[in-house]
């Protein structure tokens, strides 16, 4: 942009290129040494320019990235997108303090008092431009690949203000989250303590019990209260700063609450606790079960998955004459009126949202 052609024998030269050679000269010998030829071709030929040309996973629209850095920048999405807007369009500063306690309107003089973008401010532009552009081109597209670019989203920010100064919309960007956590807060509150019942929120709760416990009810009254106050100083004292620092502290002070509760949770996003129910010495299958390949890792076993074919499981647990350890989803089993028969035949165990049973067993 800025048209500095001999920056680039600057800033690319001979030692910037050694330098990223000889790292990729050091991390290619160590994948070398760790897996051979075989292993550098999977990274470099169908982990690498594979995702990039024609991904066999992941694969999204070309704009995936335009709608996912929206809610990935949650709560200050708004803030931030205003802000690379704003940073973008011609900058107008008014209202600026040309002399001491006088206010001046210097619309009409804009080009004169809006000073130019900052080379870093730019080079933040460009970095964030290219980066999500470059993303988009690869057919393979997960959220986590634009993790480099929030650094720069978050940093053009104080930028862009320091440069164009505050604005109406800034305040809003933040109170709208603040008021929509308020609410949150508030349904959550009511939800547990039993004054609003919904016939869902109750099932799932009577399938969580955890969610009533002290530490999930104390990050609810924080999120509330923190961004309550967040609302008063937006409306009563016209700042958005203050409301910023309360919204985040919320969010990190209701998960730092609730995070006393992971114990209990831990049975509902992994198999770890089911597979401590599993006898020893018995064969294991699965079925209705989401990736179950790394149960073996649990049971020092290999197990036999029959995916969403109970049908099958049936007919080669009543055909074997092993004892056989079935897990499967507890809302499944409840659904499937042969694997209640077959689960009869055993002691059901349960842990989370799955259960097993033992057949064959003497």
């Amino acid at each position: 942009m800025k048209r500095d052609w001999k920056g680039f024998g600057k800033y690319l030269g001979l030692k910037t290129w050694g330098i990223i050679a000889g790292l990729a000269a050091i991390w290619l010998s160590c994948v070398w040494f760790e897996g051979g030829s075989e292993y550098i071709e999977n990274l470099l030929v169908k982990q690498t320019v594979g995702r990039a040309v024609n991904a066999f996973t992941h694969v999204k629209p070309f704009w995936f990235y335009l709608v996912t850095i929206v809610w990935c920048l949650a709560p200050y999405c708004l803030l931030l997108v205003g802000s690379f807007v704003a940073s973008l369009l011609p900058a107008r500063r008014t209202n600026l303090f040309v002399t001491e306690g006088t206010k001046v309107d210097i619309a009409p003089h804009a080009k004169e008092y809006a000073p130019a973008r900052s080379d870093l401010e730019v080079l933040f532009l460009c970095t964030i431009i290219a980066t999500i552009a470059m993303l988009s081109s690869f057919s393979s597209k997960l959220p986590i690949y634009l993790v480099p670019v929030f650094p720069f989203c978050i940093y053009l920010f104080p930028i862009a203000l320091d440069r164009i100064g505050e604005r109406w919309w800034m305040r809003w960007s933040v109170g709208i989250f603040s008021i929509i956590f308020t609410i949150i807060g508030l349904a959550a509150l009511l939800v547990l303590f039993g004054a609003v019942h919904i016939p869902a929120v109750d099932d799932l709760l009577n399938e969580y019990p955890f969610a009533h416990e002290v530490p999930v009810i104390n990050g609810a009254i924080l999120l509330t209260l923190a961004n309550a106050l967040g609302t008063w100083f937006l409306v009563k004292r016209k700042v958005w700063n203050i409301p910023a620092i309360l919204l985040g502290a919320s969010l990190f002070l209701t998960v730092f609450s609730a995070s006393a509760v992971v114990k209990d949770i831990n049975p509902y996003i992994g198999y770890r606790a089911i597979c401590a129910k599993v006898p020893e010495g018995t064969d294991v299958a699965t079925v209705f079960l989401h990736r179950p390949e790394n149960i073996d890792a649990y049971i020092g076993r290999q197990i036999t998955d029959y995916g969403k074919e109970p049908e099958r499981l049936i007919e080669a647990a009543l055909a074997s004459d092993k004892p056989l350890t079935i897990i499967t989803q507890t809302s499944k089993l409840e659904k499937a009126p042969e694997l209640q028969s077959l689960f009869g035949k055993g002691t059901i165990i349960y842990a989370g949202p799955y259960c097993l049973t033992t057949i064959g067993e003497e």
